[in-house]
């Protein structure tokens, strides 16, 4: 699927430096009608002093082949970000389509016990958004009492959806034969919007 899960490193060259060298001063051609736009001044940790024309052409071979590199990274993550964008729009706004629906329906044959079932549904799927962000990698990476405590918030918050669900008369979801609870639905599609969103930024 073009790679939508897998995201590379981006460096911000222009701020943290790329490969010894710095950003110096930015200088903008207004009168020039034809030629590059702006001219970046880069300095090298061994005093050295170069151009780069539009971000892209350089008077250092080795610092434009750098940020064609880093340019082209840029391209494929916002080429990622879309795919991902649009992966959720095909998977979500049905989602929220056939929701609506099945408990308006619903709402003719189990009355207050639909609207009951609908506002569990709602809190257990943006609880289990908040959930499926906060387990994101970059999140682990800084886990502290703040974070634990903000977890520990939103598992309550499920839990209150999930009573919602059990005690109405749509705690389970008949297909065919099968029987399955009806919490799993908000629970699967809150963590994996969440999980998606990591994949957006």
């Amino acid at each position: 699927m073009f790679d939508l899960f897998k995201k590379k490193k981006i460096i911000d060259y222009k701020r943290e430096g790329i490969e010894g060298w710095k950003f110096v001063a930015h200088l903008d051609f207004f009168e020039e009608e034809k030629g590059p736009l702006y001219r970046d001044t880069y300095q090298h940790i061994d005093g050295r002093i170069t151009y780069v024309y539009d971000d892209q052409f350089s008077d250092d071979e080795t610092l434009e082949k750098f940020i064609s590199k880093q340019n082209l990274l840029k391209q494929y993550e916002d080429k990622r970000k879309k795919q991902v964008r649009n992966f959720s729009k095909f998977i979500f706004y049905p989602h929220w389509f056939v929701i609506l629906f099945f408990f308006l329906f619903s709402s003719f044959d189990y009355g207050i016990y639909s609207l009951i079932t609908l506002m569990g549904y709602l809190i257990t799927f943006i609880s289990s958004f908040a959930l499926g962000v906060r387990l994101n990698l970059s999140y682990i990476n800084d886990f502290d009492f703040e974070e634990v405590k903000t977890i520990f918030i939103l598992m309550i918050s499920f839990f209150i959806g999930f009573i919602l669900v059990q005690k109405s008369e749509l705690n389970n979801l008949e297909i065919l034969s099968f029987r399955i609870p009806f919490i799993l639905i908000p629970f699967v599609f809150g963590v994996l919007r969440g999980k998606l969103s990591f994949y957006e930024e």
